[in-house]
């Protein structure tokens, strides 16, 4: 029970698991230091303001992907349970640092993940990277059944264009910007909206 557990004990809670979740990935992993530079890019190739730039026209593009597949999903009348969302919802200043926070540690864990480990063994699995993506994009929206079916079809989209990214990229540090500000802004608009 959500109101059982106060806000703060909860995200954090959510911040453990993402890092066990993702220390478990790198334990398991045989080249971990190509692994790493996959996943990060070349320190090279760190452009932080570029990184963020372009992080948040994803972000954007992957906005874009909800909205029409929202209204591409009216007719089918699928349930989107605001109450799951808005139960999780920050009520103070500092619930919201901690929301930040939050949705820092899943822009970096989930897309490492997902579109880092996940998307390069599905490749090589699937022989596919489009089907990689989709498979993949699939397996991340499936963690998101409490918000609904309209909710995990739309994530299913931002999944698919996170991973066209990574792939596009080569690295998934425009991912985790654009995941991160999708998290950090949803949780400022519920915030503000309270």
């Amino acid at each position: 029970m959500v109101g059982a557990m106060p806000r703060s004990i909860m995200y954090t809670g959510h911040m453990v698991m993402q890092y066990l979740l993702v220390g478990s990935t790198i334990a398991g992993l045989y080249d971990r230091r190509r692994f790493i530079l996959g996943v990060f890019g070349s320190p090279r190739a760190r452009n932080i303001f570029g990184d963020i730039g372009k992080g948040f026209l994803v972000y954007l593009s992957g906005m874009a992907v909800v909205v029409v597949l929202g209204v591409l999903m009216r007719p089918a009348h699928l349930v989107h349970k605001q109450s799951a969302v808005l139960a999780i919802a920050p009520h103070s200043r500092g619930e919201m640092a901690l929301w930040i926070l939050v949705s820092m540690t899943a822009g970096l864990c989930e897309e490492f993940v997902f579109r880092g480990y996940l998307l390069q063994q599905l490749t090589r699995w699937l022989r596919s990277a489009g089907l990689a993506v989709g498979v993949g994009a699939l397996l991340f929206a499936c963690m998101h059944f409490y918000e609904g079916g309209a909710a995990v079809v739309q994530i299913a989209g931002l999944g698919v264009v996170y991973g066209i990214v990574a792939v596009r990229r080569g690295n998934l540090r425009q991912a985790m910007v654009a995941h991160f500000f999708q998290d950090a802004i949803t949780g400022l608009f519920l915030y503000l909206h309270r």
